[in-house]
Parts: C-alpha cells; sequence; structure tokens
C-alpha cells in the first residue's frame, strides 16, 4: 500500500465492519495478511433494519440478523485501501462500513 498523500498527517481510525457470518475466515485471513493492520476485534451482533430483503423467513420473524462486527484500528489512509480491496475481492457481499477518528487511545498495563 502507497504512503498517505504528502502534506497530510495520518490519522488515527477505528473501521468498523459489519459482515455476513459467513464471511468470517475470508476478513480475518484478510485482516491477517495486512502488515499495516496490527490489531483487531471481531464480535458476534445482531443486526436490526426495517429492510429486510436480505432476511431470512425467521430473521424476518424476528427482526433480526446475527452478523459480525470487526473493529480494526488503522490509519484513514489504510482504511481506505482495505475497503477498496474488499469491494474488489467480495464483490456482491454485503459489507457495511463505518469509519470514525478516534480522539484518544490507551492502553493500561
Amino acid at each position: 500500500m502507497a504512503d498517505p498523500p504528502r502534506g497530510r498527517a495520518v490519522k488515527d481510525c477505528l473501521l468498523i465492519l459489519i459482515v455476513d457470518q459467513e464471511l468470517e475466515d475470508t476478513i480475518v485471513d484478510l485482516l491477517l495478511t495486512r502488515a499495516e493492520i496490527s490489531t483487531f476485534t471481531q464480535q458476534e451482533v445482531r443486526s436490526f433494519s426495517r429492510d429486510h430483503a436480505n432476511f431470512s423467513v425467521v430473521e424476518q420473524v424476528t427482526g433480526r440478523q446475527r452478523r459480525l462486527m470487526f473493529q480494526v484500528r488503522t490509519s484513514e489512509h489504510t482504511a481506505g485501501g482495505l475497503l477498496r480491496d474488499l469491494r474488489r475481492d467480495l464483490p456482491g457481499a454485503e459489507i457495511e462500513s463505518w469509519l470514525m477518528p478516534l480522539l484518544k487511545t490507551d492502553t493500561s498495563e
């Protein structure tokens, strides 16, 4: 991945990906192979939506869908490249993404 454009500060961000459970291994493998990503977390979540087009019958009745959420601490530049790669490598996959600036981080020892 290329360095960020000259003159732009690298901003720490939190990239959140919400994906179908079937994509778990693919997303984990992709994140683990990226040298610029040192750590991430993953957890099961329930997604709620008024749009039930992609819900199974059971999900339509309950009104929620089981999905996975990945939280990736990275730079804004790296997040953009990762999202481009996901769209290229997983065409048609339903991947929701949120990118937020990190105002402060801390690691307690």
